[in-house]
C-alpha cells in the first residue's frame, strides 16, 4: 500500500484549463457532461465542513460524467468502471484505489451494515436470517478486497460504488437527517471516495470522449432556445412562441404568426 498519488488525481484548476484548451474538440454530449460535472465538482470542493452536501455534489458530478440519473446494478457500476479503466493509459484509477488511504475507506464502506441492503430487508422483517445478511456482508468486503488487490479495481468499485448509490438514496431521498452523527461514516468515507475518483474520471471523459458511448438524457437545448428569441426579436413574443413550444405544440410559430394572432400587424 502507498499514500494516495497526487500526480495521479487532477486539480479542479488543471481540469478546467484542459477543457478551455480543447474549446470544441469535444462532441457536443462529451462538452455537456464535461461542463455539468465540473461545476458540480466545483461546489463539491467548497464544502470543506458540511460532509452530507459534499457527498450529494460529488454525486451530482459522478452521475453527470456516468451520463445516467436512475439507479444502478452492480452490473452497470462494473460495466462502466471497466470501460473507464480501459481508457485509463496511466493506470490512475487503480494506483488511486489501492492507495493505503482510499483502499481501506473502500473497505470501510462496504462493511458498513447500515449501506447494505440486506441488512434493511432483515431489519424489515425480510426471510433472510441474521446469519445470512452477515455472512453475505462479509463475503462482500472479502470479494472487494481480493478483487482490487488482483487488479480487478472495476468489480470491487462495483461494490463500493453499489453502496454509495445507497448514501445517495439516503440522503437525497429524505431518509436521513443532515448532520447527524449516526450517519457520519458513510457519508466521510463516500465523499473522501468520490473526491478522489470524479476528478480522474472527468479527465478521461475529456481524453476519451467516446468512453461512454450514451447521449444525456437530458441534452443542453439552450442554443436553440436563444435562436428563437433572436428570430422573434420581441421579449413578449418570445414568450408566447415558447409556451407554444412547452405544451407540446407539433409546429413551432413564427414571429409572424404570433403577431397576427395577437393582432400587432393591425
Amino acid at each position: 500500500m502507498t499514500d494516495v498519488p497526487s500526480d495521479k488525481i487532477p486539480t479542479l484548476a488543471s481540469l478546467r484549463a484542459k477543457n478551455d484548451s480543447l474549446a470544441d474538440g469535444l462532441s457536443t454530449d462529451a462538452a455537456t457532461r464535461v461542463r455539468r460535472a465540473l461545476s458540480w465538482l466545483e461546489r463539491a470542493r467548497r464544502e470543506t465542513d458540511d460532509d452530507d452536501s459534499a457527498f450529494i455534489f460529488y454525486w451530482i458530478a459522478f452521475s453527470a460524467v456516468r451520463a445516467e440519473s436512475g439507479e444502478a446494478q452492480v452490473s452497470q457500476f462494473e460495466e462502466f468502471f471497466q470501460t473507464a479503466a480501459r481508457a485509463d493509459k496511466r493506470n490512475a484509477i487503480h494506483e488511486t484505489v489501492l492507495s493505503e488511504d482510499v483502499f481501506y475507506t473502500v473497505l470501510d464502506l462496504v462493511a458498513n451494515p447500515y449501506v447494505f441492503e440486506p441488512f434493511w430487508d432483515y431489519y424489515g422483517g425480510g426471510s433472510a436470517s441474521a446469519d445470512e445478511w452477515q455472512d453475505a456482508l462479509i463475503r462482500s468486503v472479502e470479494s472487494a478486497s481480493v478483487h482490487i488487490e488482483n487488479g480487478e479495481t472495476h468489480k470491487g468499485l462495483a461494490i463500493a460504488f453499489e453502496r454509495l448509490q445507497v448514501v445517495s438514496r439516503q440522503l437525497l431521498g429524505g431518509e436521513a437527517t443532515w448532520g447527524r452523527y449516526v450517519n457520519r461514516s458513510q457519508v466521510e468515507n463516500g465523499a473522501k471516495i468520490l473526491s478522489s475518483l470524479v476528478p480522474i474520471l472527468i479527465d478521461l471523459t475529456m481524453d476519451n470522449p467516446d468512453m461512454i458511448d450514451r447521449p444525456s438524457r437530458y441534452p443542453s437545448v439552450e442554443s436553440d432556445t436563444h435562436e428563437i428569441v433572436e428570430d422573434v426579436e420581441d421579449y413578449a413574443l418570445a414568450v408566447n412562441v415558447l409556451r407554444r413550444v412547452d405544451i407540446g405544440q407539433e409546429r413551432v410559430y413564427s414571429s409572424e404568426d404570433v403577431r397576427r394572432e395577437l393582432g400587432l400587424d393591425d
